[in-house]
């Protein structure tokens, strides 16, 4: 998911395209095992006290 992120910066995605991706399975509605990793991977990004990128989450 991280390398997702980090190789298409300013990009957004729908949570099913994002699952197409790193799952590479179609998606089926389950969105608390996309939710479960996206909330893990801010909480690893917040906690870099030397890390300098950022992830921001856009709406819509």
């Amino acid at each position: 998911m991280f390398v997702s992120f980090s190789s298409h910066t300013g990009q957004a995605y729908s949570k099913e395209r994002l699952y197409e991706i790193i799952w590479k399975e179609p998606y089926f509605g389950n969105e608390n095992v996309l939710n479960t990793h996206i909330s893990r991977l801010r909480l690893k990004l917040k906690n870099n006290a030397e890390g300098t990128m950022t992830y921001n989450r856009s709406k819509g």
